[in-house]
């Protein structure tokens, strides 16, 4: 929940974020915890997931960079994120993705990327108010393709969407904040599958699914991730909404193998760790 004074720092420094071009950010306005060594997104090769904290993923597959939900930092907590200068995309064709405009999700940072990235096209939710010219705004049960990538969008349990993203022969499931919000512990998983994961395309199998993974939500579902494991069986498990918490991704695996998870995990250790698919 954001608070008066998050509400103000997060609209001040939106502002500093927007006035400035890319060229002039070449320090670090986001940090990760310690000193993450910075890679060139560039030199990653496809098939590849970079983590940059939170629920910040970069995507590389068939040659295209897929973005995820980069949070503001100061408002998700600058120990949280890694930074990314979109000098290091200049290259590549991207798309950003945002799930919905809250700042531990979206950076407005992210819109003055165009400055630097020729090749650059947003897929963002209906439900944010300022956004660059040839955005795609997608609503929840919505379809829409941009370029040669189909995007399919699903109702949030909290704001936005979640999204199927087709691309490369490939389904990618990002949840957003599509979780299992069990904080009173009277939610039952079954509702969970039954209403709020009843949208989600099950004609294709998931190869990959960045899902729900909150160590707030310890011992109350975890945000989701177990019941959608063991429900979609993806060939590749990512988790997501992490708070800056990576040591309880081990006990997760544990129980996932536990609930009849049959395929892979990413236990990230770290901020800025990658893997490959």
């Amino acid at each position: 929940m954001l608070t008066t004074r998050k509400i103000f720092v997060y609209l001040g420094l939106s502002l500093q974020l927007l006035q400035m071009g890319c060229k002039e950010r070449n320090k670090p306005i986001v940090t990760a915890r310690g000193s993450a060594t910075k890679q060139e997104a560039s030199g990653i090769a496809d098939n590849t997931i970079w983590h940059f904290g939170h629920s910040a993923n970069l995507l590389k597959i068939g040659g295209r960079v897929l973005v995820f939900d980069y949070p503001y930092g100061s408002e998700a907590n600058s120990e949280w994120v890694y930074y990314l200068d979109p000098n290091q995309l200049k290259n590549e064709k991207v798309y950003v993705f945002a799930s919905h405009p809250h700042g531990d999700h979206y950076n407005p940072a992210i819109l003055t990327w165009k400055n630097c990235i020729p090749r650059i096209k947003y897929i963002l939710s209906s439900d944010f108010k300022h956004y660059p010219e040839g955005a795609t705004l997608i609503s929840p049960s919505q379809v829409v393709e941009v370029d040669d990538i189909k995007i399919r969008a699903y109702p949030s349990t909290d704001a936005g969407v979640a999204y199927s993203v087709y691309f490369d022969g490939k389904h990618i499931y990002f949840a957003g904040d599509n979780g299992f919000w069990n904080w009173d512990g009277k939610k039952s998983e079954d509702q969970y599958v039954s209403k709020d994961l009843a949208d989600i395309d099950r004609t294709v199998p998931v190869d990959i699914a960045f899902q729900v993974c909150d160590p707030k939500a310890a011992g109350v579902g975890d945000g989701g991730v177990g019941i959608f494991a063991v429900t979609f069986q993806p060939k590749l498990l990512v988790p997501i909404h992490l708070r800056g918490e990576y040591e309880f991704l081990k006990n997760i695996d544990f129980q996932l193998k536990e609930r009849g998870f049959k395929n892979s995990f990413w236990v990230i250790k770290k901020i800025s760790d990658t893997t490959s698919f």
